[in-house]
């Protein structure tokens, strides 16, 4: 899976979590309904839903660096040796 795609994914459900969890917290400090079950599982789904999607996007951040760095580095030239002498790519032109 794309990176970039897994970011975006992972960016949008923080994003609709945020919303839900304010208009939840809202409906509860404004309404009676603190008392229901139904709300308070609701609540804690749009906590855990918001955390594991900030977790995702965290390590896959992380990761999406590390992998930038490593394959930004170069390698050192090798010298041709016996085993590669019919490689095209080490024939002196």
């Amino acid at each position: 899976m794309d990176v970039r795609i897994l970011n975006k994914i992972c960016f949008t459900i923080c994003i609709v979590c945020i919303v839900l969890g304010t208009l939840l917290g809202l409906a509860m400090i404004w309404g009676n309904i603190r008392d229901n079950e139904f709300v308070w599982k609701s609540w804690l789904t749009i906590c855990l839903l918001f955390l594991a999607s900030a977790l995702t996007l965290s390590v896959s951040r992380t990761f999406e660096g590390w992998n930038a760095r490593r394959w930004s580095e170069k390698e050192p030239e090798r010298e041709p040796t016996a085993d590669r002498q019919g490689d095209d790519r080490f024939r002196a032109t």
